[in-house]
């Protein structure tokens, strides 16, 4: 079943991230993240609001959770500014390398067991994926040997395979959807706060007029 769900997230994953890019794009990063992470939060509450109270009556949860959200908040932010400087072809290659870095840190810290087979296929994937994202072998500049936008996919993916790993954790501490609630709920929170802080929260309400069908289209972070 875990595979099943895997799948069908590879297919919407990237359709999101051509929703994301298009979001930044027009509305900035900042204020795509509110605007997706706040969408998520009040859409699910309806479905976990009887775990809510459960949940925060432990205090290892809270903390794994917090842990989840600040970790996601930066992987997230990172990984937009990818979406937004670069090509999408380019940067969704490199963001993949969290899918070995995932699999990295649950054989390392995790203890899990995977077959020679799939250790070998994952391999072979980490090796095209680093062919494919260093170009113009010739240059002297170290920064020409990336495509634009790549060095922020880089530290988007590996943000994004530490928080993989921590949503798994909270996922399997609390529930999945009430997991992915809290963090959500938490991200957005942290958004809110840095465009306040930056006065360009008044700004959100005029883009969504603006961009309504394209800020509200199904998006992950």
């Amino acid at each position: 079943m875990g595979v099943l769900f895997a799948i069908g997230t590879l297919f919407a994953w990237g359709l999101d991230d051509f929703f994301i890019q298009r979001t930044t794009r027009k509305i900035g990063v900042l204020k795509s993240l509110f605007a997706i992470t706040a969408l998520a939060t009040i859409l699910l509450l309806p479905f976990v609001k009887n775990e809510i109270v459960p949940i925060l009556s432990e205090p290892s949860n809270l903390l794994l959770i917090l842990i989840a959200a600040l970790t996601g908040f930066l992987a997230s932010l990172t990984d937009f500014q990818a979406l937004k400087q670069g090509k999408i072809a380019v940067v969704e290659t490199v963001v993949s390398l969290e899918l070995p870095l995932t699999v990295g840190i649950g054989l390392v810290f995790l203890k899990e067991q995977v077959k020679p087979i799939e250790l070998s296929l994952i391999a072979v994937i980490f090796t095209g994926i680093l062919l494919v994202i260093i170009t113009r072998w010739s240059q002297k500049n170290w920064h020409a040997f990336f495509e634009r936008g790549t060095i922020y996919a880089l530290g988007g993916a590996a943000g994004l395979a530490i928080f993989n790993v921590l949503t798994a954790l909270t996922s399997q501490a609390t529930a999945p959807l009430a997991a992915i609630w809290f963090i959500h709920t938490l991200i957005a929170v942290f958004t809110l706060v840095l465009l306040v802080r930056r006065r360009d929260l008044g700004s959100l309400a005029a883009d969504f007029r603006a961009h309504p069908a394209l800020i509200s289209a199904p998006k992950r972070f």
